[in-house]
């Protein structure tokens, strides 16, 4: 959850302008190049383009007034300290950049535990931050939302009644032990065919067909 002060900090002194030199310098670096504006374009850029536009945005964060202000989660001191740490690998000989972007997303994984260690990272980088326990978030959230209690109260009552239950001291099916391969076992969805259409007229309902 973000501190109210660090909050305050960005609201004050919001980035503005702060990075159009920046832009500006990348943008020629791919009209140098005829690329479109793109991550994959990334790939045809030479490391030298790459260790260049990294110092250029490094440099232009470390001067924005939110990096003198704003406290570093990883050392003492400032993030303008973790920028000039930074500065440095990035202009070392040894820069590479095979090592730097990750033009990985979620649609790219398949469903296999070698890229398991990776998800995590690549949700942060498309979805931004993630906050836990934000206070009063129903509240807020949903304030506009007329009735949401007691709607909300008729819906769950339903799922406690009848033969079938779908919620007696848990949710029907819920593995005991939460593993991932039980989870998500539990969130897939079974499929069914909801409407189909057949050429043969004389179709009955044990008739066996074929269908993709």
């Amino acid at each position: 959850m973000a501190n109210n002060s660090h909050i305050r900090i960005i609201e004050e002194s919001p980035i503005r302008n702060g990075l159009d030199t920046f832009r500006v310098s990348f943008k020629s670096i791919y009209e140098g190049r005829s690329l479109s504006y793109t991550s994959d374009a990334l790939n045809h850029l030479t490391n030298t383009d790459i260790q260049n536009s990294t110092l250029d945005l490094l440099f232009a964060l470390r001067n924005l007034s939110t990096t003198r202000l704003l406290p570093s989660k990883t050392s003492h001191g400032t993030l303008q300290n973790d920028l000039r740490k930074l500065i440095s690998a990035a202009a070392s000989k040894a820069f590479d950049s095979s090592c730097t972007p990750w033009l990985h997303k979620t649609s790219s994984f398949v469903n296999s535990s070698e890229y398991r260690q990776d998800v995590n990272r690549v949700l942060k980088s498309e979805l931004g931050p993630l906050y836990i326990g934000l206070p009063d978030f129903r509240s807020i959230f949903f304030r506009g939302v007329s009735s949401l209690q007691s709607v909300s109260d008729t819906v769950f009552e339903k799922y406690t009644k009848g033969r079938n239950t779908l919620f007696t001291k848990g949710w029907k099916g819920w593995p005991k032990n939460a593993n991932q391969e039980d989870i998500l076992n539990y969130s897939t969805a079974e499929r069914k065919l909801d409407i189909g259409f057949v050429s043969n007229a004389n179709v009955e309902k044990d008739t066996p067909y074929q269908w993709s």
